[in-house]
């Protein structure tokens, strides 16, 4: 037997938080080393993943260029 849900009886819990959170003092650096750039070179058609792309410059001049 398949699941069917009430959403027509269900509330959703209320976020702790609404509205836009700045951070001020932020070391981007730091914050840089966390990121993912992979959906960012998918996009722009470039084949491979972050980081290793980033050491194919010289047998792909184009992606120096993006990076």
């Amino acid at each position: 037997m398949r699941l069917k849900p009430d959403w027509a009886n269900y509330t959703p819990p209320k976020p702790s938080f609404l509205g836009t959170r700045v951070f001020q003092n932020w070391d981007l650096a730091e914050l840089a080393g966390y990121i993912d750039w992979t959906p960012f070179f998918q996009a722009w058609e470039l084949k491979g993943r972050y980081p290793q792309i980033l050491d194919e410059r010289e047998t792909r001049p184009g992606r120096a260029a993006v990076v």
